[in-house]
């Protein structure tokens, strides 16, 4: 049942940030900050996670919050590569790969050049876009931010995020590309439904669920089209 304290716009925000969220054990999407009642173990453990990206405090979270929100991440690196790549031959850019000594580097032209003209103009966003959520909430939870910001921070960027997108499936496509490109994976191929995609299994889980009660995805009109077939 869904919370009747968040309305519709920002149950749209929250499940932006569903594919990534869901990872966590105790996920409850029907909570603004993820997590029922959350115990002090768990909260330090999100906020290790937060100080491995170097959040330890509200200008920290605030400061990378804004790189999210405003394309200077992943998206970001992602585009300069791709209208690198579009400026090559294919024997130049073979060339160019042979000649890039980091593995991290390397994977990600790879990436790059493989759906360059898969995800449209929109990229990976998507990705960003989904991080963005996620860190809002768990900043919330670990106290780093109000809950009220957390609401008008959400809410703001599902509105933006409805234009950008047509489907669920779009989206969580390139937040599957994405995630290949930020960790930069060293052992798969390039299908973004591979089983080393760690969002992979989750992802066919909450598309095959999504007209049942629980789904956070029930009623959602973005997600007519959604489905993604095995």
């Amino acid at each position: 049942m869904k919370n009747p304290h968040i309305s519709e716009d920002l149950y749209f925000g929250l499940e932006l940030s569903t594919l990534a969220m869901s990872q966590f054990k105790d996920y409850d999407p029907n909570t603004i900050f993820g997590f029922t009642e959350p115990v002090e173990s768990f909260i330090n453990y999100i906020k290790s996670k937060l100080r491995l990206q170097k959040i330890t405090n509200l200008k920290e979270a605030k400061d990378m919050l804004f790189f999210y929100a405003n394309d200077k991440m992943y998206n970001n690196l992602f585009s300069k590569l791709r209208a690198q790549i579009n400026l090559m031959t294919l024997s130049e850019y073979q060339e160019h790969l042979e000649g890039v000594e980091n593995p991290i580097d390397y994977k990600r032209y790879q990436l790059v050049k493989t759906y360059q003209f898969d995800l449209g103009r929109q990229g990976i966003k998507a990705y960003d876009v989904s991080e963005y959520v996620k860190l809002t909430r768990l900043c919330g939870l670990c106290g780093l931010l109000s809950e009220n910001e957390v609401r008008n921070r959400i809410w703001d960027i599902a509105i933006i995020t409805k234009k950008w997108f047509t489907s669920w499936n779009d989206f969580h496509k390139a937040v599957m590309i994405g995630e290949q490109f930020a960790e930069a994976y060293g052992h798969q191929n390039h299908n973004i439904l591979a089983p080393e995609v760690r969002s992979h299994n989750l992802w066919y889980k909450l598309s095959n669920e999504a007209k049942l009660e629980h789904s956070p995805f029930l009623g959602q009109q973005l997600f007519s089209d959604g489905i993604v077939n095995h």
